[in-house]
């Protein structure tokens, strides 16, 4: 998937926002359009690119700083893949709900949009983190429009992220389920791990994650569908330790991210704006993917490698291998793990196997066909 970063400009001034120099720059219609038509072009390279769904996802900054430039980008994209015969064009738009107005989820109820919203949970663990320029915690304004988007019928395009931070972590449980109670499409739950975690947050997010390996199989019991990608898609690494993630990462080849200037990036899911993201560029719109740029930068993330991780039993099961978390903490080396990958994903494994035993002993039959019949199916969300 490709994700265009259509402004830097942001409502917001998050505390673990990963965004460097933000409000600094914004992308122009001139430039939006070029992307999308070299998107385009790729899709129909694709064998069979009218039946392949094509997705986009739209990020920043905040994208709807300026709605009337996103509306125009989401028309050019809708129309031109249209007029191409792709039958189906999506777009997923990263947004923190802030803005949306009612005039603006009408707009989205006529086309084919998902929205990947940023809301931690309960008022107080939201507004330790997520606030306004101005300091003031955005929670309410969030929570409004989310309310808002639900009673309009789009409740089941709605994804919101949860992120979890040494802050907040307390407020996994709680945070969980009232997520989970506004029934929207999923909940998908990250961590900030460029954050200081130390002992005590860890053994606070150790707890927790136990606590939520048990709300796990009570809302299972409750519906077969029930699913936390958080855990599902950590199960997936430890049934297929074998499988290297090196080769699973699709950065720089089917990932990609496209900076305001129409940059290209290896990795859909970062915004590299920092000295060493930028000196891993690999093309740009206008002239292409530099092949060479490409290849080097494939050869280089299939390096990473590090000695005190050789040994370690969870290895083959950890994300050490993700480069964009490595810059995200170190921000000089993409062969660096940060202490945190290491700690959490030790506590996520550890639960994530616990799961697998109690799923197999308890519920064979559906626990086989979920992850092992039709693995390709699960929700994989590792990170």
């Amino acid at each position: 998937m490709y994700s265009i970063f259509v402004t830097d400009v942001c409502n917001l001034d998050c505390k673990y926002c990963y965004v460097k120099n933000k409000n600094t720059s914004e992308m122009n219609l001139a430039t939006a359009h070029k992307t999308i038509d070299f998107i385009i072009q790729e899709h129909l390279k694709q064998k069979n690119f009218a039946e392949e769904p094509l997705l986009i996802n739209i990020t920043g900054g905040e994208a709807l700083t300026d709605f009337a430039k996103l509306e125009n980008i989401l028309d050019y994209y809708y129309r031109k893949a249209g007029n191409k015969g792709i039958k189906k064009a999506i777009v997923e738009l990263s947004t923190n709900a802030v803005l949306l107005s009612e005039e603006k989820i009408e707009y989205f109820k006529n086309v084919d949009c998902v929205f990947f919203v940023g809301f931690d949970g309960i008022e107080k663990s939201f507004n330790k983190n997520r606030v306004l320029t101005s300091g003031e915690g955005a929670y309410s304004y969030a929570y409004r429009n989310i309310r808002k988007c639900i009673d309009m019928g789009l409740g089941n395009r709605i994804i919101l992220n949860l992120v979890v931070t040494p802050n907040n972590v307390k407020y996994l449980m709680e945070n969980f389920i009232f997520l989970h109670s506004l029934k929207t499409k999923s909940v998908s739950v990250t961590f900030a791990y460029n954050k200081p975690w130390n002992y005590f947050s860890l053994m606070t997010l150790k707890k927790k994650f136990s606590e939520l390996r048990k709300v796990y199989i009570k809302y299972l019991e409750e519906d077969e569908n029930f699913s936390i990608p958080l855990f599902d898609g950590m199960i997936n690494r430890c049934l297929n330790p074998s499988e290297s993630f090196r080769n699973i990462c699709d950065a720089g080849k089917s990932a990609r991210s496209i900076a305001t200037d129409g940059t290209f990036m290896p990795c859909g899911g970062y915004n590299f704006n920092g000295d060493l993201a930028r000196s891993l560029t690999i093309g740009n719109v206008f002239d292409g993917i530099d092949s060479k740029k490409l290849e080097d930068f494939r050869i280089s993330l299939s390096q990473i490698s590090v000695s005190e991780c050789e040994d370690c039993c969870f290895n083959n099961k950890c994300v050490n291998y993700c480069f964009t978390i490595n810059i995200d903490d170190s921000s000089d080396n993409i062969h660096d793990v940060p202490f945190s990958v290491c700690e959490i994903n030790k506590i996520r494994i550890n639960e994530s196997e616990k799961l697998i035993d109690y799923l197999y002993e308890s519920k064979k039959d559906w626990f086989l066909k979920r992850f092992v019949e039709n693995k390709s199916n699960s929700n994989i969300e590792v990170i």
